[in-house]
């Protein structure tokens, strides 16, 4: 007999599975299920998290006098510009930066004579939605769409589908656009600035670069 008040540990008779504990088994599926719950919300976030955070790697001076310089390697630039190069810069609504990035780029084109030999026009434009923006670019036959600070990625691909089937090149301001529905971007590495390049959403919007100015630009496919 045990001494009074002392408790004795039994083994469990060997070739005997102890019974499941049911408060752990329930534990366990809640567990799984919160982590599965923040999962999806992680992936929420992830699509409605503004890209507007990540900073503008390359001058917008620069930027506006690479998209002038590439243009001119687009073999269907001259047809899709007509007489006039109208260059489309999307403004997001909840963004300040936004808006100063937008009369940034009108600026630098500004001071510009020609693009691609022929005179061109500006026009700063609010996001509302993709959909709504792949009709401005029709009735105002845009050549170029140049897409500011602030966008999420959510917002990133409806511009993508919007503007998939038109013949239009799109530019972003940050370089995570590129893979995210925007044919061109810029980047910095090693100190010096490198256009990138959606191959897949540049055949979408009819958008060809010769090889000769895709070697100097890194590839998403």
């Amino acid at each position: 007999m045990p001494a009074h008040g002392r408790r004795v540990h039994r083994e469990p008779a060997r070739g005997r599975l102890l019974p499941r504990r049911r408060g752990s088994v329930l534990w366990a599926a809640r567990l799984v299920g919160a982590l599965g719950a923040l999962g999806a919300l992680g992936a929420i976030l992830t699509l409605t998290a503004p890209l507007g955070a990540e900073e503008v790697a390359v001058p917008v001076a620069v930027q506006a006098n690479l998209i002038a310089k590439v243009s001119a390697y687009d073999r269907n630039f001259a047809q899709r510009a007509g007489s006039l190069v109208v260059t489309l810069v999307i403004v997001h609504p909840d963004d300040s930066e936004s808006e100063r990035n937008a009369a940034q780029l009108r600026k630098e084109l500004g001071r510009l004579d020609t693009i691609v030999g022929l005179p061109h026009a500006e026009q700063s434009v609010t996001f509302t939605s993709g959909s709504q923006l792949g009709k401005l670019v029709k009735a105002r036959s845009a050549s170029i769409v140049y897409v500011t600070t602030g966008f999420t990625r959510a917002e990133l691909r409806s511009i993508g589908d919007a503007l998939a089937g038109l013949s239009v090149l799109s530019v972003g301001a940050l370089p995570g656009y590129v893979p995210n529905g925007v044919v061109l971007g810029f980047d910095l590495v090693s100190g010096k600035p490198k256009m990138l390049i959606d191959l897949t959403q540049a055949k979408r919007q009819s958008v060809a670069f010769s090889s000769e100015a895709l070697k100097l630009m890194k590839v998403f496919e």
